[in-house]
């Protein structure tokens, strides 16, 4: 499974954020590293994502997405 994108609005420090996990060609990339000054919100990304991907992902989905009021996350799945 590979993220495409992930995108949060007024969710604590984020105001509205779109972070893409992409190529030039649009593919998704094989690894993504967060780097930055401690609390810019490296690690509340890392807990949004497992918090949003161990209660609401099947395992079986070939593609995901999750809307609410803060978060909006994309996920598509490599085979």
């Amino acid at each position: 499974m590979k993220i495409v994108e992930l995108r949060i609005k007024n969710y604590n420090q984020f105001q509205d954020i779109k972070l893409d996990f992409t190529n030039k060609e649009g593919k998704p990339v094989d690894r993504i590293c967060f780097i930055g000054r401690n609390g810019t919100g490296k690690s509340r990304i890392l807990d949004i994502l497992n918090t949003i991907l161990s209660d609401l992902l099947p395992d079986y989905f070939p593609f995901f997405k999750y809307k609410s009021t803060f978060i909006s996350i994309k996920i598509k799945y490599k085979r």
